[in-house]
């Protein structure tokens, strides 16, 4: 006999036919019920992994996600990747120790703060995307609404404490209005949360949303795929209420799954005192690995119609040409990858290239570059904006392939409002003339 239980349950088998013997126990599961698992003669599983232990795919989940979206807030309220909407006497703090910051709304009817990132995070068809959010929300408080989640105001997953009720919700906008399916807390088909160590509640924990939370959403999307909620406490993620959507819905279960991560607190009437909710960080990962996204696209301002390259008066930073998203495709992303620049004399030059910002001066001409994004040329002042690239050049040469890489891609506001990506030369020899060329990836 052997020495082990696995050599003593194998050591009548013949260790030639490849036999297996099924183990009953093993890990258990959300639900309460102990799974059987099969293992070959070496005492090696051959049976899917445990919910917790398995992406939206049901794949063995291992340390290597790919991150697509990272916010914390170490040193500011993270302006380049949220952005805030406060209506009323809403607010939004930054709290420099705790990394956070403080959402707030008053006694009043219609206060919400709202934090939204501004980007819409790519998803890639037959990968599993996960997304952590941190938060502390408060205790359930009437004509108090508090949402975190996945979503926007057409589509995506939250969760939510509205006046008395805590529940999931899956946001569609597949008919042309939004949609919400809310699940309440005590229907959770995983785990309720709710302390009673029954058969509903298999971890035996009690859910506290005054306390600092690490709320979890999985899915497949693919239009017809599961989803899953959950809270990762003590290192464990416990999943407590899953969609099922393949061989029961009709439609797609949201038109998209590129989608950003949003808190929000709104009053739905008057409150008995103002309400906060502590926001803290997000990440949203690519599980099964990502590949390279996007389709490629280039603009130049040498195509425009009048073929004339950009006059520039020396030493005034000028845009020559800026790329922003169709409003047909506000909610897709640009990804910038290089711009070039070529001075029609013998001058020397600053070229930089900026996020965001506003165009004025000079009369603005609007051309489609691509299906996603079109080109504006003609103004002759950019305010505002960030820059994530600078390069010199001169006499008649031009700067090539000059990489811009950067954190975060070229999105459009909460209103769809497309950002600019703008290229701006400086001229610090004189008067001169400018061709650019700007080249990204669209990824929707």
């Amino acid at each position: 006999m052997g020495i082990t239980i696995i050599d003593r349950l194998f050591a009548n088998l013949d260790t030639l036919t490849g036999k297996f013997i099924r183990i009953v126990g093993g890990q258990r599961e959300n639900d309460g019920k102990a799974r059987s698992f099969l293992t070959d003669q070496l005492g090696n599983q051959l049976h899917g992994p445990g919910d917790a232990y398995a992406d939206a795919f049901g794949r063995a989940r291992v340390s290597e996600p790919v991150n697509l979206l990272d916010i914390k807030q170490n040193f500011d309220n993270a302006p380049q990747f949220l952005l805030t909407s406060l209506i009323g006497a809403g607010t939004a703090t930054f709290l420099v120790n705790q990394a956070s910051t403080q959402m707030g709304v008053t006694a009043a009817n219609g206060d919400s703060s709202i934090r939204q990132s501004i980007e819409y995070v790519p998803y890639q068809a037959g990968r599993s995307q996960l997304i952590f959010m941190t938060a502390v929300m408060g205790a359930i408080k009437a004509n108090v609404r508090q949402r975190i989640g996945y979503f926007d105001a057409n589509n995506g997953v939250f969760f939510e404490q509205n006046g008395t009720l805590r529940r999931v919700v899956v946001r569609t906008f597949t008919s042309g209005a939004a949609v919400d399916t809310a699940v309440n807390q005590a229907s959770w088909n995983m785990d309720t949360l709710d302390g009673s160590g029954n058969a509903a509640n298999p971890s035996n924990i009690l859910l506290d949303t005054t306390k600092n939370q690490i709320f979890v959403f999985d899915f497949e999307w693919l239009g017809a795929g599961r989803i899953r909620f959950g809270f990762n406490i003590n290192g464990q993620t416990i999943y407590v209420h899953q969609v099922l959507n393949a061989n029961v819905i009709t439609l797609p279960w949201s038109t998209t799954a590129a989608l950003p991560v949003r808190w929000e607190l709104v009053n739905t009437a008057a409150t008995a005192g103002a309400t906060t909710m502590l926001q803290t960080c997000a990440a949203v990962f690519s599980e099964g690995g990502s590949d390279s996204l996007g389709i490629s696209a280039a603009a130049t301002n040498a195509l425009t119609p009048t073929f004339a390259a950009t006059a520039v008066t020396n030493l005034t930073p000028t845009p020559i040409m800026s790329i922003r998203l169709k409003a047909a495709f506000n909610r897709a992303v640009i990804s910038p990858v290089l711009f070039e620049v070529f001075i029609t004399s013998l001058n020397s030059f600053i070229a930089e290239v900026f996020i965001g910002g506003t165009l004025s001066g000079g009369a603005a001409v609007v051309t489609s570059v691509s299906d996603a994004a079109e080109m504006v040329t003609g103004n002759t002042l950019l305010t505002g904006g960030r820059r994530i690239a600078i390069a010199l050049g001169s006499n008649q040469t031009r700067v090539a392939e000059s990489v811009i890489q950067d954190a975060r891609k070229v999105c459009a506001d909460f209103a769809g409002t497309a950002e600019l990506l703008t290229l701006v030369i400086t001229p610090t020899s004189g008067n001169a003339s400018f061709y650019g060329a700007l080249t990204w990836k669209e990824i929707y």
